[in-house]
C-alpha cells in the first residue's frame, strides 16, 4: 500500500511543480520515480528498513530520502507548502499526469 500512497504523492508534487513553472528536470524526476514505486514489486517500507531505497533504478539519493521521511514518520516535507487549490478540488484541465 505504501508504494502506490508514495507514487501518488510523487504524482501530486510533480503536478505542483508543472503548475508553478519548476524545472522541467524534477518534475520527470517525480514522475519517474512514481512509475517506478508502482511497478514495484518490492514493498518500499522493506526497501527502507534495508537501506535500498537509492538502490531503485530511477530513484536517486534525494527522492530516497523523501521516500525514508515519508515511510518513517508517515508525513512528507511539501515542495513549497500546501497544494494548489486547483489540485485540491477534483482537478482541472491540464493539471493531471501527462503521458
Amino acid at each position: 500500500m505504501k508504494n502506490q500512497e508514495i507514487s501518488d504523492r510523487f504524482n501530486e508534487i510533480a503536478d505542483m511543480l508543472d503548475i508553478l513553472g519548476e524545472d522541467a528536470f524534477r518534475i520527470i524526476s517525480y514522475r519517474r520515480a512514481a512509475r517506478q514505486l508502482e511497478a514495484l514489486t518490492e514493498d518500499v517500507e522493506d526497501l527502507v528498513r534495508e537501506g535500498r531505497v537509492a538502490s531503485v533504478p530511477g530513484i536517486g539519493a534525494a527522492l530516497g530520502e523523501k521516500i525514508e521521511e515519508y515511510v518513517t514518520t508517515g508525513k512528507r516535507s511539501s515542495a513549497r507548502g500546501s497544494r494548489p487549490e486547483c489540485l485540491t478540488c477534483c482537478g482541472c484541465a491540464g493539471s493531471g499526469r501527462r503521458r
